[in-house]
């Protein structure tokens, strides 16, 4: 059975900001963003956003973006960190 991938594979790119929230965007788009006090928090904001931005595509009869042909031949590796590592 394949994971459903909420991001469509998209490359999501995590920081934490001088504030100490963390923000989440997309590499291949970078407007396209949320934040939380959590990595887990902004990734699930993130989720959000991108599911209102593709009704909004939709809503104006455009096509939703996809992940650039060249990263979908890429083969994929997830790692697995220990929790305390997020937290560093």
């Amino acid at each position: 059975m394949a994971l459903h991938d909420p991001f469509d594979g998209f490359t999501i790119n995590i920081y934490q900001d001088d504030d100490g929230d963390y923000l989440a965007h997309f590499v291949e788009m970078p407007n396209i963003s949320a934040f939380g006090y959590s990595t887990e928090i902004a990734i699930a904001e993130l989720a959000t956003a991108w599911i209102g931005v593709k009704e909004s595509y939709l809503q104006r009869g455009e096509t939703i973006p996809k992940v650039p042909e060249w990263k979908s031949n890429i083969d994929k590796v997830n790692v697995r960190m220990d929790r305390q590592l997020h937290h560093s």
